[in-house]
């Protein structure tokens, strides 16, 4: 009952006499005895996963290179701010103190 389950969900537990999975090839020992159209659609599957290859390599080196600047960028306005509001001193000054004019409000 369970294996059954197991089997039905995942796919897994399958015993050796059960076994309807095809055999792995290695295409490029058996390349020979294939049938010519084997190899075209062998050939062209590996050119076009090349070129799939090489446009997410560039695509992912030029997100590489945008979330750099961004994270910079961002770490450059956080120090800016930190220096910004070091350097504010107009809080500091005279208001811990009462004005010798003042006048009370009575």
């Amino acid at each position: 009952m369970a294996n059954s389950l197991v089997k039905r969900i995942w796919g897994t537990a399958v015993s050796k006499t059960d076994d309807k999975r095809l055999p792995v090839i290695d295409m490029e020992k058996n390349l020979e005895s294939l049938k010519p159209s084997d190899k075209y659609y062998y050939k062209k599957f590996n050119r076009l996963n090349k070129e799939r290859w090489e446009v997410h390599t560039a695509h992912r080196k030029s997100h590489n290179k945008f979330a750099t600047v961004l994270a910079i960028f961002s770490v450059g306005i956080y120090f800016y701010t930190l220096f910004a509001v070091r350097q504010e001193k107009f809080l500091d000054e005279g208001f811990d103190e009462v004005p010798d004019n003042a006048v009370k409000n009575t």
